[in-house]
């Protein structure tokens, strides 16, 4: 074997048994718990509760469910950052919250929301502000899948069949979702706001509606009651499939 092809499977090793060590680092989590210092964390089980499940008590927390869900009984959150103490540098990913008051809930900024579902939830699925949102679901929400404050993206994302699909509010994006069927409106942006590349089909009254100045572009908007609103002056629409 030549001794580059050595170096290279070495090298291969070495970072194969750094990234499981990496892995093995997590806290393991298989109740619902309060995490009290910052870290990285995963679940190695379905949870249930009554109530609140996952308090995030600290900043700078990683949360993976690790492909579980966490179901409630109405009530109480999901994930929470609870407390009305806000935080910062969470990210929750890879798992289903469902059947709480709100799916995940958290105050602060900077969080990070990937490949997460929230369904059947009786008021939010995903309530945060200044949050990057990537790769989710919010389904059946009774009043809006992803509602998130100012300052926040949401990319590659699914809300259909809630009250509201997606809620923003001033310096937001919204880039390639799909928004569907929801029951009042699909996509409502805050003024400053970039909508862009959006499937907006079949809501019950608005498809996506600005705050100006906004820009509005590349989007389809076809078969809601009314499939785009203008709210203000000075917003930028190009582009839109809107009839």
């Amino acid at each position: 074997m030549k001794v580059q092809q050595k170096v290279l499977i070495g090298v291969s090793l070495v970072l194969a048994s750094f990234g499981a060590q990496a892995q093995d680092s997590r806290t393991p989590i298989d109740t619902c718990q309060a995490i009290s210092s910052e870290g990285s964390y995963v679940l190695t089980a379905n949870l249930s509760a009554s109530g609140n499940c996952i308090e995030i008590q600290a900043s700078n927390v990683t949360l993976d469910l690790n492909g579980f869900t966490i179901s409630g009984n109405g009530s109480g959150e999901g994930v929470t950052t609870g407390g009305g103490t806000a935080r910062s540098g969470i990210t929750v990913r890879n798992g289903v919250v469902r059947n709480f008051r709100h799916g995940v809930y958290l105050i602060g900024s900077g969080s990070t929301i990937e490949r997460m579902s929230a369904m059947d939830n009786a008021h939010t699925g995903f309530l945060a502000s200044g949050a990057r949102v990537i790769d989710s679901v919010a389904l059946r929400n009774v009043d809006t899948g992803f509602n998130l404050g100012a300052r926040s993206s949401i990319t590659g994302s699914t809300a259909t069949n809630n009250g509201d699909g997606i809620n923003v509010s001033t310096g937001s994006t919204v880039i390639n979702n799909i928004v569907g069927l929801n029951t009042r409106h699909g996509i409502l942006a805050g003024n400053g706001s970039v909508v862009s590349n959006n499937s907006v089909l079949g809501q019950g009254s608005l498809g996506i509606y600005l705050n100006c100045p906004s820009l509005a572009t590349g989007n389809t908007s076809t078969a809601n009651g009314t499939n785009l609103v203008q709210s203000g002056t000075g917003c930028v629409v190009t582009g839109n499939v809107a009839p």
